[in-house]
């Protein structure tokens, strides 16, 4: 379906959303897009875009204590999945500068609270997050699994992590013929869930072709993989083999193709989806930077295919991702200001987005259960309601009832909005069935003080104004001090008592 979607929408145009000053890093299958403003982390959830500014730390000596609440110095958000998770950095002005997790309204850290040296690039369905640690004193990097056990030699960085939890990187293999230096002449690689490194950049290069000095940036590697898709294919970026340029790549272990540039001497991919399609960016006869689109074996400028008239403002200089959609996001220049963007294509219409969540609650055994959610987007639109994970049969409306909840109906709740566009995930409402319930009730009790033996009726009235007594119960005291509860005092809480001795 995506591949046919994908292959139906090349010939069309691209619309372009302003998403404001900044840049767009990552964008999901529902539209959801992430990336950095001025200084801080934003995500755009389709209609609003919010900054990360804050770091609420738990109490580590006491759980029940207030969370500790720190303004951040600056942010950012670089990758998110299909379930709304992202992962970023945050910095603030009390030393603290570390990797985050962002998970609905909860901000995990990621390793120690001053685990400076952890960046993070990419966060799978799965919740496996790629990234690179600093190692100390010369600044070697070494790939990891992100808060995992996946770990990979020195000279390495983890840049992406696709939906079998393969990692896709560049790792800087030594040989007894490298000097130290050469450790930093990384290649392209790919690492499988258990470890298992695969180089895909197989070319022999010449040892000496760069300069001697030591020199970790990626310029100055043989090639990075920075995306990979679901079928395994990574895209990045490759150095001729004497160094003179710098192209980008697709391809797989031992096969690199070479997808040009727009004229000019460099360029690099970004990202890759499941069609096959690539974004990134490309050097122009100009000698400037555009954003790209590689499809069908051809690269073309992404300014080329804008649907808005030529003077529309827009000069489009990168592409950093792409969605099975055939959504791009990336930066641009927008009447002089840098700006992040979304292209979307002309026949695409745009996905779901939930406008009110559903939400949960306790309910007693018996008790009608009702969830809800208001989405918005282009009809029609169909729904489906998930527990736990699993799709509820027969909920496929806005609106799901259980007329009489019992205690296997508690758990975690969302539905799932779809139209032509795509779809989206609500967050969950958690539902507790109490089975079960108590209650406490309270009954009036009185008093009797009379003779041992003598005996005494009961008798009330509803209320001040009502002169006619009635009967409730008569008793024989056994003791001068005899108490008597009302049973129906809970459903009478006006009513008024006497006790009247009988002959």
């Amino acid at each position: 379906i995506a591949l046919f979607l994908a292959n139906s929408l090349l010939a069309q145009g691209y619309r372009i959303q302003d998403l404001g000053e900044g840049i767009a890093l990552d964008i999901n299958s529902s539209g959801k897009i992430v990336g950095i403003s001025r200084g801080f982390g934003f995500h755009f959830d389709g209609t609003n875009r919010s900054l990360v500014t804050q770091l609420v730390l738990p109490n580590v000596v006491d759980p029940t204590a207030p969370p500790s609440v720190i303004s951040a110095t600056s942010s950012s958000i670089v990758a998110l999945n299909d379930t709304g998770d992202m992962v970023g950095m945050i910095a603030t002005g009390t030393g603290i500068n570390t990797a985050i997790r962002i998970s609905g309204t909860n901000r995990v850290i990621l390793g120690s609270q001053m685990m400076t040296s952890t960046v993070v690039t990419g966060i799978n369905d799965s919740g496996l997050i790629s990234g690179w640690q600093v190692m100390p004193p010369y600044g070697h990097n070494i790939g990891i699994q992100v808060a995992g056990s996946l770990g990979v030699p020195n000279f390495s960085r983890l840049h992406a992590v696709n939906a079998q939890g393969i990692f896709a990187g560049s790792w800087g293999t030594e040989s007894p013929t490298f000097r130290d230096f050469r450790a930093y002449r990384c290649r392209a690689m790919v690492v499988s869930p258990t470890g298992t490194i695969t180089v895909i950049d197989t070319r022999t290069l010449n040892e000496d072709y760069l300069s001697f000095a030591e020199d970790s940036s990626d310029d100055n590697h043989w090639s990075d993989a920075y995306g990979i898709n679901g079928s395994g294919t990574v895209v990045g970026a490759m150095r001729s083999v004497d160094g003179s340029t710098r192209h980008a790549f697709k391809g797989t272990a031992g096969s690199m193709q070479d997808l040009g540039t727009l004229g000019g001497v460099r360029s690099t991919a970004y990202d890759i989806d499941s069609s096959g399609q690539v974004v990134g960016e490309a050097e122009t006869t100009g000698g400037t930077l555009h954003a790209f689109r590689y499809a069908d074996g051809v690269m073309t400028d992404l300014n080329n295919l804008l649907l808005q008239p030529a003077d529309s403002g827009w000069e489009l200089l990168t592409a950093k991702a792409i969605n099975d959609r055939g959504e791009i996001v990336g930066q641009g220049r927008f009447h002089g200001e840098l700006h992040a963007f979304l292209l979307s294509p002309a026949g695409l219409a745009p996905a779901p987005w939930i406008v009110t969540q559903p939400h949960g609650g306790r309910f007693a055994v018996g008790q009608s259960l009702t969830l809800s959610v208001q989405a918005g987007g282009t009809a029609p639109l169909s729904f489906q309601w998930i527990r736990n994970g699993t799709n509820l049969a027969n909920a496929t409306n806005a609106t799901w009832i259980i007329p009489s909840a019992t205690g296997r109906d508690g758990g975690d709740y969302s539905v799932r909005v779809i139209n032509s566009g795509g779809s989206v995930l609500s967050q969950a409402a958690h539902v507790e069935v109490l089975d079960p319930e108590l209650a406490v009730e309270t009954f009036v009790a009185l008093r009797i003080t009379g003779e041992v033996g003598a005996r005494y009726e009961v008798q009330s009235r509803p209320s001040a104004n009502l002169s006619v007594w009635t009967p409730l119960t008569r008793i024989t005291l056994v003791s001068t001090h005899q108490s008597w509860i009302d049973p129906d005092s809970n459903r009478n809480p006006g009513r008024l008592y006497r006790a009247v001795r009988l002959p």
